[in-house]
């Protein structure tokens, strides 16, 4: 299993706390002892054993940029587990259509925690990876989330549905609103690319297509936020 190089306090914070015995290395700015945040990470690992060293700017940049002081090299959260999460009884799957903005992973990755979403899916090609900027901006999401990859999209909706997953696209023109929507216990919602959306081929596959109101067509949310609103909406039914 390939190892992830994690940066920002909170995302840091959330990988030793869940994932302590998964991690390899705490790597620290030389003078991490003048920044408060530092010395409290550093304290944190020590106490759970993890092995720490120092570094200068130049490594840790080298390791990974945007460090802000800290990196921590731990394993990657595996994928996810579809036989345990086919056995639930209510699941949330998100499926995202060629999303290339790492905020808007993170963003995403952060609210599906809050939510309690079972797992995402991202296409191999044309689609942003867990970077260490999606993690960071995750702040921990990627710890409780996992993602898969996956080489088709549209046949992995189908073997969803297929466990009785239904699949909800979110575009603008759905015969559905989001407000009156009434997802089912297995649900699957597709978001799309920020600027093309859901692609043909992704959209034939959805059951529905929904649209989330707003004031004016001819623009659209941003996809962390329209996802935001799908969730708390199979949220607000199935909580």
């Amino acid at each position: 299993m390939k190892n992830w190089f994690v940066i920002g306090d909170h995302s840091i914070r959330e990988s030793i706390a869940n994932r302590p015995k998964a991690t390899k290395c705490l790597y620290l700015r030389q003078d991490f002892s003048q920044n408060n945040d530092l010395k409290d990470l550093e304290s944190l690992a020590r106490a759970k054993k993890i092995n720490i060293k120092l570094l200068g700017d130049k490594k840790l940049n080298q390791l990974c940029q945007g460090h802000q002081g800290a990196v921590l090299e731990t394993q990657a959260v595996s994928g996810p587990d579809w036989n345990k999460i086919y056995n639930k009884s209510h699941s949330l799957v998100l499926a995202l259509d060629g999303i290339e903005d790492p905020h808007n992973l993170g963003s995403i990755l952060r609210t599906a925690w809050l939510m309690g979403a079972d797992a995402i899916l991202i296409p191999k090609d044309r689609s942003v990876k867990l970077t260490p900027s999606v993690l960071k901006i995750a702040s921990g999401g990627a710890e409780h989330v996992p993602v898969e990859e996956v080489t088709n999209l549209g046949r992995s909706l189908e073997e969803l549905k297929k466990e009785s997953y239904w699949v909800s696209g979110l575009a603008e023109g759905g015969r559905d609103k989001l407000h009156q929507w009434q997802p089912e216990e297995k649900a699957v919602i597709v978001v799309g690319a920020e600027d093309q959306g859901i692609r043909k081929g992704t959209r034939d596959k959805c059951d529905r297509i929904i649209e989330i109101w707003q004031v004016e067509g001819g623009s659209s949310y941003n996809a962390a936020i329209a996802a935001a609103l799908s969730m708390s909406q199979y949220r607000n039914k199935w909580l």
